[in-house]
C-alpha cells in the first residue's frame, strides 16, 4: 500500500472517529466545549450552542468570555489557571449569558486535555442547564421558609419532640402556653419538664407509645402547670412527621382555659336557672300544698279532740293512727318538698327514676284532684341509672306542670309510664290537652317559647317560658332525648329517654305503701280526681 492510500484510510479512520464524536456529543443531553488555553472556542456541541441561542458555526472561534457573566471571567481565568497546575476536573455553578442577553446558570466540569507530548494544549467543558434545579431549589426554600413562618408564629402551641419524647423545636405560642423559653425545652423531655402533674404523665407517655407506632391521637385535654404555678388547660393533639429522614413528633397544643372557665360561669348560671324554676313551680303549688296542709291539720284537730272526749280505748286508739298517718304524709310532702326545692349537686348519682318520678307525682296529686286531673302512672320493672337528682325531678315537673295547663280549666287525663327499651329507660306523659298545632312542634322545645298568654294556647307553657328549653339541656347533657308527639285537640306526648349503660345491673321491682286516695292493681297506680 502506496503512502498516499496509507494518509487516505488514517483519513477515513479520523474521519469517522470524528463522526462518532459528533454523534455522540450531539445527543449526550448535555453541553460539550473545547476551547484552547485563551477560550477561543475549537468545539461546542448543539446541545450547547442551543443553550446560548446560536448554531454551531456561529461560535466557533469565539472567545468564551463573551458568553460568561462579567463577574465571573476573572474567576473562570483562575480556574484555567489552577487546571494547569493540578491537572484535575473542576465543576461549580457558572452564570452564561444567551443571544438575548439572559443570564441562566450551568453545572460545568471542566478539564486539561493533553496532546501525545503531554503538553496541555485544549480546555474540555462539559455542562448542563440547572435552570429547573435552581428554580425548584429555590421554591423549596420559599415553602421551607414559609412553613416556618408558619409553624414559628401559629397562633397554637408547636413543639417537635423525637419518639423518646425529647424537645427538638417549639415555637412563641408553646413559649407563651408553657411559661418556659425555646432554649428552656429544647434537649429536655417533655414527660420530666414540669409540666405534666404526676397523674397526668402516664396519659402523655401511652400518647408518645402510640406515635413510636406510627399513630397520630386525636384531641386529649391536660392541666399544664405554667412555670409562672398557674394551672392552663390545654387540648394536645400528636402526629408522626417525617423529617431529614427522621420520624419526630409534631405536637399542637390548643389554649382551653378560657373555654373551661366560661362553662363553669355557665353552668353556674344554668344551675342559677334550674334553681328560680324550681322556685316558679314551688310558688305554682303553694296554694295547693296550704290546702292539704289544712286539710291533714283538720284531721289531726279532730281526731285530737275526739280522743279527748271518748272513754273508748279503741276508739282513742283509731284516732291516734289516724293522727300518726296524717303526720306521716305531712313529713312526706315537706321532705319531697324540701328534696325538689333545694340545690341539687352537681353530681349525678345512681338513682330510681321510677322513685323521682313518683316523687314529683306525690307532690302535686292533690292539687292536680282540685282542678280535676287524674294522673295515671305504671310503673315496669327497669334498672337504676345514673342522673343528677334535682335536676331530673325539674325536668319532670316541668312536663307533668306543662300537661296541667293544657287540660285547663277543663281538667282531663294524665298517663305516666315508666318502662325499659333496650338500652333506654323510657318516660313517657300522655296528656289529654289542647294538643299542638303541627307548625309550633319544632318551636316546643326553644327557650321563652309560650302560649300562655294566647286565648286558644298550645300546652306548650311554663311560668317563664323556659321549662321546657330547661328540660331539653338537662336531658341532653344526660345523653338523652326528648320528644314530642301531638296533634291540634287531641293532647301530647313527652317522651323522655335516658341511657341504660353504665347503671346498675340488677332490676328493682318498686313497692309503695298504700296511700289514701290510690287504688293498686300489680304495676299500676291510680291517682283519682274525687
Amino acid at each position: 500500500m502506496s503512502e498516499l492510500e496509507i494518509l487516505k484510510t488514517k483519513l477515513k479512520q479520523t474521519e469517522e472517529e470524528l463522526w462518532r464524536f459528533k454523534t455522540i456529543s450531539d445527543k449526550a443531553g448535555l453541553g460539550i466545549i473545547i476551547c484552547d488555553l485563551k477560550g477561543d472556542i475549537i468545539y461546542i456541541n448543539e446541545h450547547f450552542a442551543g443553550l446560548l441561542g446560536y448554531k454551531v458555526k456561529k461560535l466557533i472561534g469565539k472567545n468564551l468570555a463573551v458568553f460568561l457573566n462579567k463577574n465571573q471571567i476573572e474567576d473562570a481565568t483562575e480556574s484555567t489557571k489552577e487546571l494547569l497546575k493540578q491537572e484535575r476536573f473542576i465543576t461549580k455553578d457558572v452564570l452564561y449569558t444567551d443571544k438575548d442577553g439572559i443570564e441562566f446558570p450551568v453545572l460545568e466540569s471542566r478539564t486539561i486535555i493533553k496532546d501525545k507530548d503531554g503538553k496541555s494544549q485544549y480546555i474540555a467543558i462539559t455542562g448542563i442547564d440547572i435552570t429547573d434545579i435552581k428554580q425548584t431549589i429555590e421554591e423549596l426554600k420559599s415553602s421551607e421558609d414559609r412553613l416556618k413562618i408558619l409553624f414559628e408564629f401559629a397562633p397554637d402551641a408547636y413543639y417537635l419532640t423525637d419518639l423518646k419524647g425529647y424537645v427538638i423545636n417549639s415555637n412563641k405560642a408553646a413559649e407563651e402556653l408553657f411559661g418556659y423559653k425555646r432554649e428552656e425545652l429544647i434537649g429536655n423531655n417533655i414527660l420530666k419538664v414540669k409540666l405534666l402533674s404526676a397523674d397526668q404523665i402516664p396519659k402523655a407517655a401511652e400518647i408518645l407509645s402510640r406515635n413510636r407506632r406510627g399513630e397520630a391521637t386525636g384531641t386529649d385535654e391536660f392541666i399544664l402547670n405554667h412555670k409562672n404555678g398557674n394551672k392552663v388547660s390545654a387540648e394536645i393533639s400528636t402526629i408522626p412527621v417525617k423529617i431529614g429522614g427522621q420520624t419526630l413528633v409534631l405536637s399542637i397544643a390548643h389554649n382551653i382555659t378560657e373555654r373551661k372557665l366560661a362553662e363553669k360561669e355557665k353552668e353556674s348560671l344554668h344551675a342559677q336557672l334550674v334553681q328560680s324554676e324550681k322556685m316558679v313551680a314551688v310558688g305554682t303549688l303553694a296554694s295547693g300544698i296550704a290546702h292539704e296542709f289544712n286539710n291533714l291539720l283538720q284531721i289531726i284537730i279532730g281526731n285530737v279532740q275526739f280522743a279527748q272526749v271518748t272513754e273508748n280505748l279503741d276508739e282513742g286508739k283509731e284516732s291516734l293512727d289516724i293522727i300518726l298517718n296524717a303526720s306521716r304524709r305531712a313529713t312526706a310532702i315537706i321532705k319531697d318538698l324540701l328534696s325538689f326545692s333545694g340545690k341539687e349537686k352537681s353530681e349525678k348519682e345512681i338513682c330510681d327514676v321510677t322513685g323521682l318520678v313518683d316523687s314529683v307525682v306525690s307532690l302535686i296529686k292533690d292539687h292536680f284532684k282540685k282542678q280535676n286531673i287524674k294522673i295515671i302512672s305504671r310503673y315496669e320493672s327497669i334498672p337504676q341509672i345514673r342522673v343528677n337528682r334535682g335536676e331530673m325531678q325539674q325536668v319532670f315537673l316541668n312536663i307533668i306542670t306543662n300537661a296541667r295547663d293544657a287540660m285547663m280549666p277543663k281538667g282531663g287525663k294524665l298517663e305516666i309510664v315508666v318502662r325499659q327499651d333496650k338500652n333506654n329507660v323510657i318516660v313517657n306523659f300522655k296528656d289529654t290537652g289542647i294538643g299542638i298545632e303541627k307548625k309550633n312542634l319544632s318551636k316546643v322545645l326553644e327557650p321563652f317559647y309560650t302560649t300562655k298568654d294566647s286565648p286558644k294556647g298550645d300546652s306548650m307553657l311554663f311560668r317563664t317560658g323556659l321549662g321546657l328549653s330547661v328540660s331539653y339541656g338537662i336531658i341532653k347533657r344526660h345523653g338523652g332525648t326528648i320528644e314530642v308527639e301531638s296533634q291540634a285537640g287531641k293532647g301530647a306526648t313527652f317522651t323522655v329517654k335516658l341511657p341504660a349503660k353504665d347503671t346498675e345491673t340488677e332490676k328493682v321491682m318498686f313497692k309503695y305503701k298504700r296511700k289514701r286516695g290510690i287504688k293498686r292493681s300489680s304495676d299500676e297506680k291510680y291517682f283519682n280526681s274525687g
